[in-house]
């Protein structure tokens, strides 16, 4: 009974903690709306700059294949829902995670930091989520993706294979989410690496070819090192039925061991960090 009783109360707390976070990260994405709403024009000029960059990708496209029938045993199809799913984990940085580590240099480097430590709430989650990105295009990009993935969806595809899909690419966002965690806290004592962002980002475009196109080596720092590779690869092999229990049981494993060797780091780092005013 005693067991029970406490199983009870600490699945309450969990799900109460959960509430109480969602709660605030709403909060944030309502302030940012209203701060992107403001500058109206740039909101617009950035949602078509993200309409062009989805035509580029489709012309590159038209490229690589004006020159070939198949890359690495892959299809133009094939290829195309790789593009799809590159686009979609850009939305998803853009959204969540772009402007919070854009500005984690300047966080620490102007004091805020300090600020955000004194908060009841935990610091990571404040760093990682504090401010959303609405103005980065992805009005226009995520649904302009959304429907490219049910154009290039091939037809009879199972729903399971759908929901594994977005189930990978749910897993892999987080693993490369906890990978950039890491290297931006290096700015505790680096001070000034606000690059970080950008070099991220630029790699992401691993992820547009198969890894198959990759030689051995390389494939297995994508996955193990540096997951850029589990970004999307793995979840159009479970939308095309290909995908194997040890895909993801890797994705799984490297996602839990990214987020807890971040978290360490971060832990890490907070204890030798010495506030601006000192």
């Amino acid at each position: 009974k005693l067991l029970g009783k406490n199983l009870f109360a600490s699945t309450k707390h969990m799900v109460t903690n959960l509430k109480r976070y969602l709660t605030v990260y709403v909060r944030f994405l309502k302030n940012s709306f209203a701060v992107d709403a403001e500058y109206r024009f740039s909101l617009l000029f950035k949602n078509i700059t993200g309409l062009v960059w989805i035509l580029g990708a489709l012309f590159t496209l038209d490229v690589i294949f004006s020159q070939a029938t198949s890359v690495a045993g892959w299809s133009r199809a094939e290829v195309s829902l790789l593009y799809v799913s590159f686009s979609l984990s850009m939305d998803f940085f853009d959204l969540f995670l772009r402007n919070n580590f854009m500005k984690f240099s300047s966080l620490i480097r102007a004091g805020g930091l300090d600020w955000l430590l004194l908060r009841p709430i935990n610091s990571r989650f404040l760093v990682s989520f504090m401010s959303g990105g609405l103005e980065t295009g992805m009005a226009i990009r995520l649904p302009v993706g959304l429907y490219m993935l049910y154009h290039f969806l091939p037809l009879g595809t199972p729903v399971a294979n759908i929901v594994l899909y977005f189930v990978y690419l749910a897993l892999g966002n987080f693993a490369v989410y906890s990978f950039i965690f890491a290297l931006h806290t290096l700015n505790i004592w680096f001070i000034k690496l606000d690059n970080i962002t950008t070099l991220s980002q630029t790699t992401f475009g691993f992820t547009r070819l198969p890894l198959d196109s990759w030689p051995k080596a390389v494939q297995l720092f994508l996955i193990y090192i540096f997951p850029m590779g589990l970004l999307s690869n793995y979840a159009v092999l479970a939308l095309l039925g290909r995908s194997t229990p040890a895909h993801l049981l890797t994705t799984i494993g490297v996602c839990i061991i990214l987020f807890i060797a971040s978290q360490k780091f971060w832990k890490f780092a907070l204890c030798h960090y010495s506030s601006a005013s000192s």
